[in-house]
């Protein structure tokens, strides 16, 4: 087998960010040698509902069409298509996500604008949990802002680089189709960074999602020159939790 990369490291750190472990879990997965036996484990012979079973923890929800990893005779891994009821709670849409209409006052032209096109994405929500192409969209916030610090708008959407963002066409998606929004996102404010607009007076703006007691979900639009609190959240697909 090759060594692990640094990029599969930087993405089993970002899952534990991701997953806000405490220091204390991790302190217990060292000295109990949890992550030690998960390590020395064979991936041929790894049977992850078996091991979530003896965990303690859920079975994990089958969908029709997902890729599972099942042992075979010789303790070669084959991949078979689990068939299985859907378990969505509301029907999916697709949004094409590369066609945007440009909103009155905004223009998607001019310098740093920018719409990042990601081709048909089916939207699904399971549970209280949103789902893009069966990854799992997350609201993320970036270090300084979970520290309590305040991020000027320029910076954020610099961090954001190499992230899988959403643009402002699933924004518009969700609010013809608001019951595909999880309840959770009713605190806070959700932005779409896959879209950079242009106002009238030259200043850059992203579009977020927000929920008024009285209104409901509403769109608006904050200037990157603008800073983001703990409570404003970048819409994200998470390519390591699939449904």
């Amino acid at each position: 087998m090759n060594p692990a990369t640094l990029k599969q490291a930087g993405k089993v750190m970002k899952m534990i960010g991701d997953k806000e472990t405490s220091e204390e879990h991790l302190q217990w997965m060292f000295k109990t040698g949890a992550l030690s036996d998960l390590l020395d484990a064979s991936p041929d012979a790894f049977d992850r509902e078996a091991y979530r079973k003896v965990l303690g923890l859920k079975p994990l929800v089958s969908r029709p069409g997902s890729l599972l990893p099942v042992v075979a005779g010789g303790g070669e891994a084959r991949i078979a298509e689990i068939m299985a009821p859907r378990p969505f709670t509301s029907h999916g849409i697709t949004v094409d996500t590369d066609v945007f209409l440009e909103p009155p006052h905004l223009a998607l032209r001019g310098a740093g604008t920018e719409h990042v096109m990601s081709g048909p994405i089916l939207l699904e929500k399971l549970g209280d949990k949103l789902y893009a192409n069966d990854s799992e969209v997350v609201r993320h916030l970036s270090l300084l802002q979970k520290s309590g610090t305040m991020v000027c708008g320029h910076l954020l959407r610099k961090e954001l680089k190499g992230m899988q963002v959403l643009n402002a066409c699933v924004l518009e998606a969700l609010l013809a189709h608001p019951e595909l929004i999880p309840d959770g996102w009713k605190v806070g404010r959700t932005y779409f960074w896959g879209t950079v607009l242009m106002n009238g007076d030259v200043k850059l703006a992203v579009a977020y999602l927000v929920w008024e007691e009285k209104a409901g979900w509403i769109k608006y639009y904050d200037l990157l020159d603008s800073s983001w609190r703990q409570n404003d959240y970048a819409a994200v697909v998470d390519l390591l939790r699939a449904a």
